[in-house]
């Protein structure tokens, strides 16, 4: 049984990834895509192993496309942080730590690459010091409130998918279908 689980978590996992991929090529309001939410609900709800695997080759995919950038340390570092958040919930998994664990990926992901745009940038962009810091935050608030929202959105979208496939398709209850 374990082998065919991992087996449908893989499957599950090519899907989110070629979907996360496309989800970031096709336009799309700024910083609103699944990538956060997979890399947190991927912790939440799948094998640890798999759960790394699928935001990452998301991105790697999708910057093949794109084109490779210079904050792609802060990216995907973010991103493996958001996993860890989501596995470190598992055992705790429930609407109001989804939630929760929503606010703080999208938060991480702001703090991490915001970081990583002031220390890229050495002094060109924002002055490598303490207010210099601070402005790249203050500039990046309006891709934070997009990242948000995005997030909060495409969590509940997959936490609720991998719920009702939980329930009713992976392992329904025989007794449900009684008066049938």
């Amino acid at each position: 049984m374990k082998g065919v689980a991992m087996k449908n978590q893989l499957f599950l996992g090519i899907v989110l990834i070629f979907s996360a991929a496309c989800a970031r090529l096709f336009p799309h309001p700024p910083n609103v895509t699944p990538v956060i939410a997979m890399a947190l609900v991927g912790g939440l709800y799948l094998d640890k192993r798999i759960g790394f695997v699928i935001p990452i080759m998301a991105l790697l995919l999708s910057d093949l496309v794109l084109g490779f950038h210079g904050l792609m340390l802060y990216v995907y570092g973010s991103v493996l942080f958001v996993v860890i958040l989501g596995a470190s919930l598992q055992s705790r998994k429930s609407p109001a730590t989804i939630v929760a664990g929503s606010l703080v990926s999208s938060i991480l992901f702001f703090l991490i690459t915001n970081a990583g745009v002031w220390l890229q940038g050495s002094g060109k962009v924002y002055p490598m010091t303490f207010d210099g810091l601070v402005l790249s935050y203050t500039m990046g608030i309006p891709f934070f409130r997009n990242a948000l929202l995005g997030d909060l959105f495409f969590v509940a979208l997959l936490s609720g998918l991998f719920e009702f496939g939980r329930k009713f398709v992976i392992a329904p209850n025989p007794s449900s279908n009684k008066n049938q």
